[in-house]
């Protein structure tokens, strides 16, 4: 059942980072269908440029992409006054045991889309 017109609720927008173009497509139409505005970047160098110009309530990055991984988007994140509080989940199949901590949380590939689904919306909703 949808809400009725009259009643608006807000969309928020998520950021996907993946240089995997099938990964990025599939998240984006999946949050998409969830009621979410999703952005996407293919490398963390093109995410760090759309988080100067676009507010975002979550961030679903890759580990390893070229021209700048998920753990270095994240330090570039945490000391940026602005951009720090936004919640990162990084998604890999190579988990960085030392930089978990960082994150709002670590999925490893594969995962399961409703578990994703169910994490975003814990965390964007806390």
């Amino acid at each position: 059942m949808t809400a009725p017109t009259s009643v608006k609720q807000e969309r928020l927008t998520l950021l996907v980072v993946d240089d995997e173009p099938e990964i990025r497509d599939f998240l984006k139409s999946v949050f998409e269908e969830e009621g979410f505005i999703v952005h996407t970047a293919p490398h963390g160098a093109a995410a760090w440029a759309l988080l100067q110009h676009i507010p975002v309530a979550l961030v679903l990055t890759d580990f390893m992409m070229p021209r700048l991984t998920g753990v270095e988007l994240m330090h570039r994140m945490m000391a940026h006054p602005q951009l720090r509080q936004i919640p990162v989940i990084l998604m890999s199949a190579v988990v960085p045991k030392y930089d978990q901590n960082l994150f709002a949380l670590v999925v490893e590939k594969p995962f399961s889309i409703w578990d994703l689904i169910d994490r975003v919306r814990t965390i964007v909703v806390s």
